[in-house]
C-alpha cells in the first residue's frame, strides 16, 4: 500500500502524458520502468491469490467458478485485476506511441483512477483483521449494503444531469 501510495502521489503525476510530441526525459524513463514493473507486480500477485483461492472452492470446473464469484470480496479482486490488466495495457500503448491521442490518455488515468479506487476499498477488508477497526468495518459494510439502492437512484440521477448538461452544450 505504501508503494501504490508513492507512486499515485510522486511517479504518476510527473509524467507528461498529454504532450504527445515530447521527448523522453529521465524522470520519463524512470516512470515507464516503475509503471511496468509495479503494475506487472500487482497484477501478478492478485492472478496468482485468485488462482489458489479458486483451487480451493469446488469440485468441477464450473462449481469453483460459482463458489469463488459468490463472494463479493473476489468479485472486487477481479475487477481489481482487469482494471490492472487494462492499465497495464493502455500504458504500453502510449509508451510506445502505437497510439497517442487525448482520449487514451483519459482513458489510462480513468482506468488508474479506478485502480486505485478498487485498491483502497480492498484495503477495507484486511483492516478486519485488526480488532480496533473491526467492528467499524462491518458497520461500514452494513450501511454501504442499506444504501445501494439509493446511491443506484443517486448514480442515474447524476449520470442524466452530466449527460442532458452535455448536450445543452453542444447547442
Amino acid at each position: 500500500l505504501l508503494t501504490l501510495l508513492i507512486y499515485t502521489v510522486y511517479v504518476f503525476p510527473k509524467r507528461d502524458l498529454d504532450n504527445p510530441d515530447r521527448e523522453l526525459s529521465i524522470i520519463d524513463i524512470v516512470s515507464i520502468v516503475f509503471d511496468a514493473f509495479f503494475l506487472a507486480f500487482i497484477l501478478l500477485y492478485f492472478l496468482r491469490n485468485e488462482i489458489i483461492q479458486m483451487r480451493i472452492s469446488g469440485e468441477t470446473f464450473k462449481e469453483k467458478i460459482q463458489e469463488y464469484l459468490s463472494n463479493n470480496w473476489n468479485r472486487l479482486d477481479v475487477l481489481i485485476t482487469l482494471t490492472v490488466f487494462t492499465t497495464i495495457a493502455l500504458d504500453l500503448i502510449l509508451i510506445f506511441n502505437a497510439i497517442s491521442s487525448q482520449e487514451l490518455t483519459i482513458a489510462l488515468k480513468s482506468f488508474m483512477s479506478a485502480f486505485l479506487f478498487f485498491s483502497w476499498i480492498r484495503f477495507i477488508e484486511f483492516a478486519r483483521g485488526f480488532k480496533q477497526l473491526a467492528y467499524l468495518v462491518r458497520l461500514f459494510s452494513k450501511v454501504i449494503q442499506d444504501m445501494i439502492g439509493f446511491l443506484g437512484v443517486l448514480l442515474f440521477m447524476v449520470a442524466g444531469a452530466a449527460f442532458s448538461s452535455k448536450i445543452i452544450k453542444k447547442i
